[in-house]
């Protein structure tokens, strides 16, 4: 038996708890299990690392005989296969588990940084759709590594997606003056979004145009943080990753018209 195996939910970070949930209620629910396909597979590689689930890696899905259940997004093939604990009525059980921790302020710094992580993955799927959008190649998006990383401390999501998008809308204007040069294209991009006049302008003004309808998140995993672990409804989009948020006596901020 690895040393490394879990035997018990407590056994499981917030992100992998998270993470487990969604692959439980995407059998039911057609929605993505992460914002980006890359932090699904990692999640996912975490979980069977820790003997939760089984997969058929490096192959998509297991064909004889078939198993398990695939991702219906992702179409990433997985099994349950922990022992130690029972399937049935399992995502209740962690949504309880979920919601003890949102309590406990010695885990502010964990749940910290997986909103970090989701705010990460987020952008990346969100400059992916705009680069297609315009035309352009949404391998691009993995510039975004190369941000100064108090970006992420400074910025909601909200307004880095006015970021992203106003980096874009740069980048394809540069592709017509270019004539569709591709290094100009991209180099125009990447100075827009790490641009410190364009930061400044993110943290003013309303951005209310960046924000959804619902308070529910598209990916499974982020609902289920927001809604259970955090407790965020509208601040997962309206608040910058800290721990103020988070404590349930703050008072939520929201973004005001300039």
């Amino acid at each position: 038996m690895s040393p490394s195996r879990a035997h018990r939910l407590e056994d499981l970070d917030i992100g992998v708890l998270c993470g487990l949930w969604a692959l439980l209620a995407s059998r039911d629910s057609r929605r993505p299990i992460a914002p980006t396909e890359s932090m699904a597979v990692s999640v996912m590689d975490q979980l069977q690392t820790l003997g939760v689930i089984a997969v058929p890696w490096p192959a998509p899905r297991w064909e004889l005989p078939p198993r398990g259940f695939v991702t219906p997004i992702e179409q990433l093939a997985w099994d349950y296969a922990w022992p130690e604990v029972e399937v049935e009525g399992l995502e209740a059980h962690i949504e309880d588990l979920l919601r003890s921790y949102a309590r406990e302020r010695s885990l502010l710094e964990e749940r910290v940084g997986f909103w970090r992580v989701l705010i990460q993955s987020e952008c990346t799927e969100y400059l992916q759709f705009q680069l297609t959008k315009h035309g352009l190649d949404p391998a691009w998006a993995s510039d975004l590594q190369w941000l100064p990383p108090h970006y992420l401390d400074t910025l909601s999501l909200a307004r880095w997606k006015y970021l992203i998008w106003s980096g874009v809308r740069q980048g394809a204007m540069e592709c017509l003056r270019s004539r569709f040069d591709p290094k100009q294209t991209r180099d125009a991009i990447a100075a827009t979004l790490a641009s410190p006049s364009r930061l400044s302008y993110a943290h003013q003004g309303s951005f209310d145009g960046f924000l959804p309808r619902t308070d529910t998140p598209h990916s499974l995993i982020a609902e289920v943080f927001a809604t259970h672990a955090a407790r965020l409804g509208r601040r997962y989009w309206t608040e910058a990753p800290a721990e103020g948020p988070m404590i349930p006596s703050a008072s939520p901020r929201t973004i005001s018209a300039p």
